[in-house]
């Protein structure tokens, strides 16, 4: 099951996607303290957050499986959760609307089997994005680099669903291609250091089959829950498939 909280909060405070990583201490304080621990001894990471101040303040929270959804979302469910400290900056942070919606992985099915074909996706950046390859930083979009990243994270969802398919990654990047972007580049701070990434809107093609398309949707579409990149449990990689057309 895919899930996605979203926090409307009030604060005096000056708050944007720059504080994210503040907002994953107060993730990691109010979930379920086992959980907690479990992702921390096998170093998996499913769930994404990231803040936006574009239409008011948000905080968006979002799992990949049922168990992140039982162990992160559902004590943040609680009437007794209104407010958290922000203990860095010294801001008490108030929760005035919370709303909740899921998706189960059959609908993501239902888009791979779907007869229509989507050969174009607009794609929205919706917080600081990047990758690594080679131990560097990658800052701009590329179309091997997003898929790959979707597919590790598909797979570390599931226990019985290995997506990390070298042959169709390879398939997708040389049938696929930005056809149109508005990207701009900025840094986002992280223990110390500011990570080169970038935030905006790509248009991506799809020139291979059908089945191609559908699958590479697909994979965008739990983007959607996952983020993309690196750091996304942090702030960072939160996408939004923003139009489709044919």
């Amino acid at each position: 099951m895919l899930a996605e909280l979203k926090l409307t909060l009030k604060s005096d405070g000056d708050i944007g996607y720059l504080q994210s990583t503040l907002f994953q201490g107060v993730l990691m304080e109010h979930a379920n303290k086992e959980y907690a621990e479990s992702m921390h001894l096998t170093g998996l990471h499913p769930y994404s957050q990231f803040v936006s101040s574009r239409d008011g303040l948000i905080w968006t929270i979002r799992t990949i499986n049922k168990d992140a959804y039982h162990g992160i979302i559902e004590p943040l469910l609680s009437p007794e959760f209104n407010s958290f400290e922000l203990k860095k900056k010294e801001l008490t942070v108030e929760i005035i609307n919370k709303s909740i919606t899921t998706k189960p992985y059959e609908d993501l099915m239902k888009t791979f089997n779907s007869e229509q074909t989507d050969k174009y996706v607009k794609l929205e950046f919706e917080s600081p994005t990047a990758f690594k390859r080679d131990n560097e930083y990658v800052f701009i979009p590329d179309t091997r680099l997003i898929f790959g990243s979707l597919m590790r994270k598909y797979s570390a969802a599931s226990s019985s669903t290995d997506m990390t398919d070298e042959d169709t990654l390879q398939y997708i990047a040389e049938h696929s291609s930005i056809s149109d972007f508005r990207i701009r580049s900025t840094r986002f701070p992280l223990e110390g250091v500011k990570i080169p990434s970038f935030m905006g809107e790509i248009t991506i093609r799809f020139r291979g089959t059908d089945t191609m398309a559908r699958y590479a949707k697909m994979l965008l579409e739990f983007g959607e829950f996952s983020g993309v990149g690196i750091k996304s449990g942090m702030g960072m990689g939160a996408i939004r498939i923003i139009e489709r057309t044919k």
